[in-house]
């Protein structure tokens, strides 16, 4: 009999794993507790299957596939390459579409994207895949910005809970760009500690005769990141003067 179990013993193993490969992995999920249907949502994430998240949640979800519904609160634009950008947020934060390539993303439209998350330049954003992106509804109410002063920038979890919202914080305009570089203008704005952050303008936004040098304004925009701290304004109106003769 031991001869037997040597002499067979490879061929016995062989038929035990195939035996095992045949079995649905689903039949485990409930059987052998949360690591197996941890893993079961891991293949089925890797075939195409991307989970519903909150956009807080996708931000823990770096080089996964997600599926995110927000408020668009930004007007798409066009970036370089001829690639749109669209900006939405949901309850637990915003969270920047790169590449967007659905139907018109309006301010006030809710809509559903599918995408990988990735990082650029210490910005977390979702690019779609090939999954349609939906417009769930129409004309929601786009929401209100928080405050922020330039101070919390230096505060990691302060900036970094806001980054991809709307906000509004005060700012005096150091200099003006003598041109656009890739299509936008790039405008350092301080506060009196010295703390700064770039204001991005898109060529045509605003005209800037009418921004004067050393006057401090609120603007109101997205908060975002590429390397530094940047806030993105949709309009004209996106900037108020508050003192533009100091």
């Amino acid at each position: 009999m031991k001869r037997w179990l040597k002499k067979y013993a490879a061929h016995l193993m062989l038929l035990i794993l195939l035996s095992l490969t045949a079995i649905p992995f689903e039949a485990f999920a409930g059987s052998i507790g949360p690591a197996a249907a941890f893993r079961n949502e891991v293949l089925r994430t890797s075939t195409g299957e991307a989970p519903l998240v909150s956009v807080m949640e996708a931000k823990d979800l770096p080089g996964q596939l997600v599926t995110v519904q927000g408020v668009v609160v930004k007007n798409q634009v066009r970036i370089r390459g001829g690639k749109r950008s669209v900006h939405i947020q949901d309850e637990t934060g915003g969270i920047h579409i790169y590449d967007y390539r659905g139907p018109d993303a309006k301010a006030g439209n809710r809509i559903q994207v599918t995408g990988v998350v990735g990082d650029r330049q210490g910005l977390l954003e979702i690019r779609p895949t090939a999954a349609p992106i939906q417009v769930l509804q129409k004309n929601k109410s786009v929401p209100a910005p928080s405050s922020l002063q330039m101070a919390d920038l230096n505060h990691a979890g302060r900036a970094e809970a806001l980054k991809g919202q709307l906000v509004k914080l005060p700012g005096q305009m150091k200099e003006l760009p003598a041109g656009p570089t890739d299509g936008v203008y790039r405008i350092p704005v301080a506060d009196e500690a010295g703390n700064v952050i770039t204001l991005v303008a898109m060529e045509g936004l605003l005209d800037l005769h009418e921004i004067q040098v050393g006057g401090t304004y609120e603007i109101t925009g997205i908060l975002s990141q590429y390397e530094t701290y940047e806030i993105i304004p949709q309009s004209p109106a996106d900037l108020v003067a508050i003192n533009p003769n100091k």
